[in-house]
């Protein structure tokens, strides 16, 4: 429900294009469980399952992206995500390489903390 509500809320502000389908699986922007071997493991006490990190999806979307990094899903799945969630949209957006970080490791390292104070900020500005 809060997903749903906060694309509401993004809809309103700047997506006129947006389209609410039924989306029912919780994906990790970046994942759980890295594909083996590929990049870094991220662990739950450090911020994986926050609410910067996750985004309401359709299930057959959610195994698709599997295991990838971020930058994978952002650059294999550009259609897919044009057509997502708002929050998706915004985190693919913000999934950006700096000059000493892969677009990954700048998400894990920096920009979903950011993404997560934003996006709670807006629900608690609606909800009071």
């Amino acid at each position: 429900i809060v997903f749903n509500y906060l694309d509401y809320l993004l809809w309103k502000e700047t997506e006129p294009d947006f389209v609410f389908e039924f989306r029912n699986s919780v994906e990790h922007w970046y994942p759980q469980h890295p594909s083996e071997g590929t990049f870094e493991q991220w662990s739950h006490d450090d911020g994986v399952d926050n609410f910067g990190n996750l985004c309401i999806i359709q299930r057959s979307v959610n195994s698709k992206f599997s295991n990838m990094s971020p930058d994978a899903k952002k650059s294999t799945f550009d259609e897919m995500i044009k057509k997502g969630s708002i929050k998706l949209r915004i985190m693919a957006s913000l999934t950006q390489a700096t000059d000493n970080k892969s677009a990954s490791y700048n998400w894990r390292d920096n920009v979903y903390l950011q993404h997560e104070q934003e996006m709670i900020s807006k629900l608690m500005k609606a909800c009071y």
